[in-house]
This record gives C-alpha cells, sequence and structure tokens, in this order.
C-alpha cells in the first residue's frame, strides 16, 4: 500500500492541488527561488562609485 500511495504523490502536479495548498507551495517557491535582477545590481555597484573615478 505505501507503494502506491507514493506512485500516486509522484503523479501529482500543482495543478492537481486544492488552491490553498497550491498557494502554500507557490509562496514556498517564491521564497527559495533566488531574486537576481542584474540591472539593479549594476546600479547599486556604480553608484557606490564616486563621481571622481566615473569620469576618469
Amino acid at each position: 500500500m505505501p507503494q502506491v500511495i507514493r506512485e500516486v504523490a509522484n503523479r501529482l502536479t500543482k495543478d492537481d492541488l486544492p488552491d490553498d495548498l497550491k498557494a502554500k507551495v507557490e509562496r514556498t517557491e517564491e521564497a527559495t527561488r533566488p531574486n537576481f535582477h542584474p540591472s539593479a545590481i549594476a546600479d547599486k555597484l556604480l553608484s557606490q562609485i564616486p563621481q571622481s573615478r566615473q569620469v576618469a
């Protein structure tokens, strides 16, 4: 019986879940996904360079 339960769980997708559990999975995925925005990182780094060095 445990093998049957495991096989059913393996075949489930996020779309098969009830809305409340789907929302929990999506929040967890968002929390574990890195928030990587190269342009924002570049802007922050460039803003830390003194203006005198940017002219040179």
